[in-house]
């Protein structure tokens, strides 16, 4: 279990965001704004900071941190969240080869991003009070901005509060909670929130043991990459039979047909 939430950890960090409100933004920005009437500064400052985010993003995927960081910065600098949280990103890692991380910069940024809502930050923000990676650890701190992004939508904190709920880290534990977050994970395709609601199935964690039920989540989280123990699959295949794993087959290919 710890072992997931460390990779978490790292996971929040590298992963840039060219999205606002979750979704990708595929709309062109445009080059004749006169075709459009009038537009408030409001819309040419999103329309800027879109276009410095793209470009931060295309110098990033070439290697190249130190202009794509310049870039990220113009558009935090006119508020941002997207920026503001990529810049903050940038900080934490450190610019490959000329930098080290410096996590005072990367608060700053996530802090400013994640108060806009922005779920990335709000994520990499508890994260980094929970691994107390250049601030002391915080669990209230922790559950307060991982609870803010899973609500936001993060499938990546829903399956870290599910996890906070599950070891009882800084709170109570309750297999119940802990379920219903990693239920809302795994139904956003997180292959390691279905392995694990797999195993609160199998040893009934928050929910009625359901062998059959366990199968079926092992099965869907294979399918999305995780790893699963060809033992603990074959014991229970054993003990369901082939009608029961046929059964189990069924309902993962029901569930990612609705999916």
């Amino acid at each position: 279990m710890f072992a997931l939430v460390f990779s978490m950890t790292y996971s929040a960090l590298c992963a840039p965001a060219t999205q606002r409100d979750g979704c990708l933004n595929h709309q062109k920005l445009s080059t004749r704004p006169g075709r459009l009437g009038k537009i408030s500064q409001s819309t040419k400052l999103a329309e800027s900071s879109d276009y410095e985010i793209e470009r931060g993003s295309i110098l990033e995927n070439e290697g190249d941190l130190e202009n794509s960081k310049i870039w990220y910065l113009k558009a935090a600098r006119q508020g941002d969240s997207v920026g503001q949280y990529n810049v903050g990103r940038i900080c934490a890692q450190g610019e490959e080869g000329r930098s080290q991380p410096d996590y005072h910069c990367a608060i700053k940024w996530f802090y400013l991003s994640a108060s806009q809502d922005n779920q990335d930050a709000q994520y990499a923000l508890g994260m980094l009070y929970f691994g107390g990676v250049g601030v002391p650890k915080n669990y209230d701190l922790v559950r307060k901005w991982i609870e803010k992004s899973a609500l936001n939508g993060s499938a990546r904190a829903q399956a870290m509060l599910g996890t906070i709920y599950q070891e009882g880290i800084g709170l109570g534990r309750s297999y119940k909670l802990a379920t219903f977050w990693f239920r809302r994970a795994a139904n956003q395709n997180l292959a390691t929130a279905q392995f694990q609601l797999g195993l609160q199935y199998l040893h009934g964690y928050g929910v009625s043991r359901n062998e059959l039920t366990a199968l079926m989540w092992f099965f869907i989280a294979k399918n999305h990459g995780a790893s699963v123990s060809d033992g603990t699959l074959q014991r229970i295949k054993d003990r369901l039979g082939s009608a029961g794993v046929k059964k189990a087959q069924e309902m993962a290919q029901n569930w990612h047909c609705r999916a």
